[in-house]
């Protein structure tokens, strides 16, 4: 299971910068969709049902820490789903992968991640079989070893979860971000709104500093 070091097999720096994303709000938040979106169906796929009293999935709002200027620089993802066990990590390792495109995903999304945020992280504690593995990794834009990590950890007792750190926009998308908490928490609602329609969406929460968000 040798994840160190993993690379890509296609030219990620040319589909990157080809990507027709613009330098827009709508822009600097679609690596926040589309990380929300896999986490509804990781926590979909844990809980069926269930999702709407078991699901939980938790974004925080990541600022500056100047007093004077506290702009928002990225977004931490966290929910309680599947997690990247060795099936869906191998398909994050590809980026047109089959398994997302059943269920509607676009294959392009994870590619959007590296063109809107330079330091993206993830930590992911799930299961295989009957053990508990941890496994982190990060994922950037270079020509090779887009996905530096260490080999999975066997863990025990520890709660399933998987969290996704996006940091740093890159130029075209800094400051592009709502800057308040409430509205980023309304975007969310506006994107997924079918879900909530439908009546089977997970919690979701926005955290803000001291301020919480309930999307729904």
């Amino acid at each position: 299971e040798g994840a160190l070091m993993a690379t890509l097999n296609s030219d990620i720096v040319g589909r990157v910068s080809r990507l027709p994303i613009r330098p827009s709000e709508k822009g600097a938040l679609l690596p926040l969709m589309e990380a929300v979106s896999n986490s509804i169906q990781s926590v979909t796929d844990v809980f069926g049902a269930e999702t709407n009293k078991k699901g939980k999935i938790t974004v925080a709002i990541l600022r500056a820490e100047s007093q004077d200027d506290p702009v928002v620089i990225g977004f931490e993802v966290e929910d309680n789903g599947t997690g990247f066990n060795n099936e869906n990590y191998k398909s994050f390792l590809t980026p047109d992968s089959r398994l997302k495109l059943k269920k509607g995903g676009k294959g392009i999304g994870r590619l959007a991640w590296l063109k809107v945020f330079k330091t993206i992280a993830i930590v992911s504690t799930y299961k295989e079989g009957k053990k508990q593995f941890r496994r982190s990794f990060g994922f950037q834009l270079t020509e090779e070893e887009q996905v530096p990590g260490d080999d999975p950890k066997l863990v025990s007792g520890q709660p399933q979860k998987t969290i996704i750190t996006f940091k740093e926009f890159a130029p075209d998308f800094d400051r592009r971000s709502p800057s308040k908490g409430e509205t980023i928490a309304h975007r969310i609602v506006s994107h997924f709104v079918p879900l909530f329609v439908g009546g089977n969406a997970p919690q979701i929460e926005v955290l803000d500093g001291e301020d919480t968000f309930n999307v729904e």
